[in-house]
């Protein structure tokens, strides 16, 4: 599970807190993922989940074009 949210954790290099709301807005969606077939689906599944529930966590709305996937392009 630790790596279903290592994209976001990059983010915040020296901070405590899991997330910081603005630096999503500035950074989210990632353009490209790239990995293997079988990596990438249990990855990309888990990272979608991880993802959707820090937004509503953090009360972004599902409107909000950088709440709907984690990743913009999927590269098998």
């Amino acid at each position: 599970m630790d790596s279903s949210w290592y994209f976001l954790r990059f983010l915040q290099q020296l901070d405590d807190s899991i997330v910081d709301t603005d630096v999503m807005r500035n950074l989210m969606p990632v353009d490209v993922y790239v990995g293997g077939m079988e990596h990438a689906i249990m990855h990309l599944l888990y990272a979608r989940f991880v993802y959707k529930f820090i937004c509503d966590w953090k009360g972004i709305s599902k409107d909000d074009l950088m709440a709907r996937e984690p990743f913009k392009e999927l590269i098998v």
